[in-house]
């Protein structure tokens, strides 16, 4: 008796073993780096994915950073994201809002390269802008390198032009863990 209820523990704990194994268990943890993309010239972000497939709801953040003439930004993207596909390739589509902080420099006529030539403006200040993207994503289900690449175009609003909106690319490489 004592020989078939051990068989039979071990033939269940073996059926749970193959089980789990059979599942691909996939890691729902990505940061990467991204050129271009919602948080500007050069960005670091972390993705993380909801439930118990790899497609379907997530979130994303990060902080960024963005130069342009005399005007400086850094960006704080948050966006809640869906991918569609499977086997570790996606079609993303994303939206959500970034915070900046922004800041304009008067630079010295004399062309010296000195820090004390670059002085604060008045024009500085917090600011939001809405974010979408859409693009491809190749994502390993058992973790490792991360690629993604496609157009988060900037919108901007108001303004005397009243919306307009500048298709941007980005492209991004990283780790899922």
């Amino acid at each position: 008796m004592h020989k078939i209820i051990f068989l039979f523990i071990a033939v269940v704990l073996m059926g749970i073993t193959t089980k789990t194994q059979g599942q691909e268990r996939f890691r729902k943890n990505t940061v990467y780096g991204e050129f271009l993309g919602t948080g500007g010239l050069l960005s670091l972000n972390y993705d993380r994915r909801f439930g118990d497939d790899p497609t379907g709801f997530g979130l994303r953040t990060g902080v960024g950073y963005f130069q342009w003439s005399s005007d400086r930004f850094v960006t704080i993207p948050i966006m809640a994201n869906w991918l569609f596909g499977a086997n570790g390739k996606y079609l993303e589509l994303g939206a959500g809002m970034s915070l900046a902080y922004a800041e304009t420099f008067q630079h010295n006529p004399n062309m010296e390269t000195s820090l004390e030539d670059f002085v604060p403006s008045s024009r500085f200040g917090l600011w939001q802008t809405p974010l979408f993207n859409i693009g491809y994503r190749r994502q390993p289900i058992d973790g490792g390198f991360n690629f993604r690449t496609g157009l988060a175009p900037i919108v901007s609003l108001g303004g005397r032009s009243g919306i307009q909106v500048l298709p941007w690319p980005y492209l991004s490489f990283g780790l899922t863990f």
